[in-house]
This record gives structure tokens, C-alpha cells and sequence, in this order.
């Protein structure tokens, strides 16, 4: 645990799918991807599981998370460790593509 918290120290830039936010409350570990050197494939990943909800990511590992319980975690340092958490937008389904059909009646 002390090591996936202090991997949860790093910052690094993200795409839009998910947004950093403090880690206070426990999440269950789904896996650790071991070597991890780029965090496009940390987050893809994670998108690729779909109970997935959060992901830290360093150099050269990368745990990815499901949802948090709401429950606080024992020892939280100050400052709080950070995480990725995935968007709404990136667990958004596509809305069916629409098609516009026209009829013609003769009488």
C-alpha cells in the first residue's frame, strides 16, 4: 500500500478522460501493471476495463482502482496522494447514431 501511495505522489499530465483528485477514501485494487512506462497505456488500461474507476500511475508502474467504498482510508499523509479518476464523459455510452428516412405516398 505504502508503495501505490507514494506513486500516487507524481503528477503527470492525463488526457481528458480522467481528472486528477486527492486519494482519501479506500478503493479495491483490480492490478498492477508492471513495467508501465507511459501513462497513455495506464489509461488505456483502465478504459478498457469497465470496472476500472481510477488509476495512479509512476515511471514505471501503474495500479488501476474500482470505485471508492466511502469509506476514509486509516492514514491519509498530508498532503493527500493524488489519483486519476475517470470523467462521466469516458463511461458515457455513444448515443445511437439517428437516420432520417423520408416517404413519399401517391394517390
Amino acid at each position: 500500500l505504502l508503495l501505490i501511495m507514494s506513486m500516487a505522489t507524481r503528477s503527470v499530465d492525463s488526457s481528458s478522460c480522467f481528472v486528477q483528485q486527492p486519494w482519501k477514501n479506500t478503493r479495491p485494487l483490480l492490478h498492477i501493471v508492471d513495467p508501465c512506462t507511459r501513462i497513455s497505456d495506464c489509461e488505456s488500461g483502465c478504459l478498457a476495463a469497465n470496472v476500472c474507476d481510477a488509476y495512479v500511475f509512476s515511471s514505471t508502474k501503474c495500479a488501476l482502482f474500482g470505485v471508492e467504498s466511502g469509506r476514509r482510508q486509516v492514514c491519509v499523509p498530508t498532503p493527500a496522494p493524488m489519483l486519476w479518476q475517470r470523467t462521466p464523459a469516458s463511461t458515457a455510452t455513444p448515443a445511437p447514431a439517428t437516420t432520417t428516412t423520408t416517404s413519399t405516398t401517391t394517390t
